[in-house]
């Protein structure tokens, strides 16, 4: 039995340790979960077909690099050929991404000419996962820009109070209940 395992693993080839060379889209799985948790069952096959697509895209770019890169240029027809969906579903998802903070861009123009846009996939952050407690008094390292509030952020939100109160003070104006009740008394 000893002999028939050695003998079927030297048959067997090792993958390489590289991708270069190799086609590869590089998707964050973390950011598909995303996606799926964010889209119904009718928008996700279409979300995930678009991230793919920039996926793909930015693939292609860093293919000359021989690396992979997050940003790329692109027209949005593109990125509408490579999904199968149109220009306007295309704008439609990629404003929910950017509002999932998984996607930037910015629109590029030469004088009145307009050029591709400069996409960037944005690395997941820990700050997509479970949402954590306002009252929560320990720092969370694998949240974006937790931390303890400091005095500042006190002073900050006590400014915010004190704004909200005042807004809420009718500064001697009088309801209309209170008009009323006095119009009634009066008569």
């Amino acid at each position: 039995m000893k002999i028939i395992m050695e003998k079927s693993n030297e048959n067997i080839k090792l993958r390489p340790y590289s991708l270069r060379g190799t086609p590869f889209a590089w998707q964050d799985m973390r950011v598909m979960k995303i996606i799926r948790n964010h889209y119904g069952e009718e928008k996700r096959t279409t979300a995930i077909a678009i991230y793919q697509s920039l996926t793909e895209l930015a693939s292609l770019a860093g293919r000359g690099q021989g690396k992979h890169v997050s940003q790329f240029t692109a027209y949005l027809i593109t990125i509408a050929e490579k999904s199968g969906k149109s220009v306007s579903t295309i704008k439609r998802y990629t404003k929910e991404f950017r509002d999932l903070q998984i996607l930037v861009w910015e629109k590029r123009r030469n004088g009145k000419m307009n050029m591709s846009s400069m996409w960037k996939l944005l690395d997941y952050r820990g700050s997509y996962s479970e949402p954590t407690s306002p009252n929560n008094s320990k720092p969370n390292p694998s949240v974006h820009n937790s931390g303890l509030p400091t005095e500042e952020d006190r002073r900050k939100l006590y400014n915010k109070k004190e704004r909200f109160n005042k807004l809420n003070n009718n500064d001697g104006l009088k309801s209309m209940k209170d008009i009323m009740d006095e119009y009634g008394k009066n008569k």
